[in-house]
């Protein structure tokens, strides 16, 4: 907390001690500018889960830290997930390349020749303080493709809803349980008040769901 405090304390003596005649853009000011780079040096800034508006500040040796122990990159630790290629990232570029020609899909003018990179989050409202892992392909060889299954796969997540609505017209039976906003889930506990029958609601996160599944059985789905 002492450290944040002396932070706080040095960037408001940067941005708001003006010397007086003195008319540039504070980023522009030579010592702003040293002071990032030293802060940059030994911080990182990242956003914060639930409540991306907000940043937080991290020990860059411990954020990096963090990252290589979710890759088992880090001594001593190990992560199923991932696994060490010894193929240079130019072939791993190619064969990514050839993979995404073999669907037909044409290389947009937001991709290039680069590989996913990895960073992280605070989660904040967890105890102790943990970090949220993100693969960002934003800008990667691999991004067409991945626009073409996103596209694919919420074609048949509408089918599935269809479907399910069918069979909840004969049974009264729900099984869709998938939402994209509070108004449907705050509109079912609505109802579940207004029926006073419901003894309990629970939820639950599955933090390796999906990194957990292999990949053979993904390809059967």
């Amino acid at each position: 907390m002492k450290c944040l405090q002396n932070i706080k304390i040095r960037l408001q003596k940067i941005f708001y001690q003006h010397k007086s005649g003195v008319n540039k853009e504070v980023l522009s000011r030579r010592d702003v500018i040293d002071y990032l780079a030293t802060f940059h040096s030994k911080f990182v800034i990242t956003s914060i889960d639930k409540t991306t508006s907000n940043i937080g500040v991290v020990c860059k040796n411990f954020y990096i830290k963090n990252i290589l122990e979710e890759c088992g990159l880090w001594p001593g630790s190990g992560n199923e997930t991932y696994e060490v290629s010894n193929q240079n990232k130019g072939s791993i570029i190619d064969k990514l390349k050839q993979g995404v020609s073999f669907f037909n899909i044409k290389q947009s003018d937001c991709s290039r020749d680069d590989l996913p990179f990895i960073y992280s989050i605070i989660k904040m409202h967890k105890k102790p303080i943990k970090f949220r892992y993100i693969i960002s392909s934003r800008q990667c060889t691999t991004k067409p493709l991945a626009k073409a299954a996103m596209l694919g796969l919420k074609l048949c997540q509408s089918q599935n809803q269809a479907y399910c609505k069918a069979i909840k017209q004969y049974t009264g039976i729900n099984m869709f349980f998938i939402t994209d906003n509070f108004q449907k889930i705050a509109s079912d506990i609505q109802y579940l008040n207004s029926r006073t029958k419901a003894n309990s609601i629970s939820t639950y996160d599955f933090t390796s769901l999906y990194t957990k599944i292999p990949h053979s059985n993904l390809m059967l789905i």
